[in-house]
């Protein structure tokens, strides 16, 4: 089940429990997409390993150099999007939604909701947090 965030809660509690509230959110989101990061490059690396211990099967070069070329071409680790009509965080070639914010889309300036709608591809975990920050207050 995806972690929502209850802002209007925030409202009652006063800004400086908000603040509290928002800090322990964004350290528990880090943990968790640290988590899925650690998941990923064990599951890229287990790959590597068991590709590079295979015989090359022909006359062709060997796996870790289309390894390298593959890596000139960049790869998003996330999709900043909508889920509900909330601001959500999707993983790559997944229908649901990993995080989900109680950030509804309809608050938000008609660019920001278009771009989002269509999906913002982010490539590292420093950016999407950033987006998020940016959505978020």
């Amino acid at each position: 089940m995806p972690f929502v965030y209850p802002f209007s809660r925030c409202i009652a509690e006063g800004a400086a429990a908000h603040t509290m509230r928002r800090e322990k959110a964004v350290i528990g989101m880090k943990k968790q997409l640290a988590a899925v990061l650690a998941l990923a490059l064990a599951g890229l690396l287990g790959y590597a390993v068991g590709t590079a211990a295979a015989p090359a099967e022909s006359g062709e070069s060997a796996p870790i150099e289309a390894a390298a070329e593959a890596k000139e071409i960049p790869v998003p680790l996330y999709r900043l999007g909508a889920s509900g009509g909330r601001l959500a965080v999707f993983l790559p070639g997944k229908s649901e939604p990993e995080l989900v914010f109680d950030v509804w889309l309809h608050h938000l300036p008609d660019v920001d909701r278009e771009r989002l709608q269509q999906g913002i591809e982010v490539f590292d975990e420093e950016t999407l947090l950033a987006l998020i920050e940016d959505y978020t207050s």
